[in-house]
């Protein structure tokens, strides 16, 4: 979840990020999505899964499911910004969060980067040290 954590940190911290030129995202996803597609894999109604949970997270927690996301912190995300996303991740509906994340980065140069080799989750973590030339290309373009 470094991804996630990068983007809220950014947007409520600027001040602490001052001197990042650029920026590189691994596998962005929103919290309501892996409960969705969970769900989904056990033949359980996404829907209800979600309601359950989210009932239980605002009750042990006092947040809702729908703030744990990205999302709404995108926006304030300025500097030159790479996603790359595991496009059929199977614990994760991550085409739909990923490409809608991705839409709503504030930066005016931004590239995503589909990564297509495996639905593993954890394969993209290994992805740019076996294919290290687009993350190379990136830093060296804005730094």
């Amino acid at each position: 979840m470094g991804g996630n954590s990068t983007i809220i940190a950014m947007a409520k911290w600027p001040e602490e990020f001052t001197q990042i030129r650029a920026l590189v995202l691994l596998n962005v996803v929103s919290g309501k999505t892996f409960i969705e597609r969970g769900a989904e894999n056990l033949h359980l109604d996404p829907e209800n899964a979600a309601n359950r949970l989210d009932e239980r997270l605002r009750e042990l927690t006092g947040f809702r499911l729908d703030e744990e996301t990205p999302l709404p912190y995108a926006k304030h995300i300025k500097v030159p910004t790479m996603m790359a996303q595991l496009r059929r991740d199977f614990l994760v509906h991550a085409e739909a969060d990923g490409q809608a994340i991705f839409n709503a980065l504030g930066a005016d140069e931004k590239e995503l980067l589909w990564i297509e080799e495996s639905n593993q989750r954890f394969y993209a973590s290994n992805h740019f040290g076996q294919h290290p030339e687009r993350l190379l290309g990136w830093f060296a373009k804005h730094m």
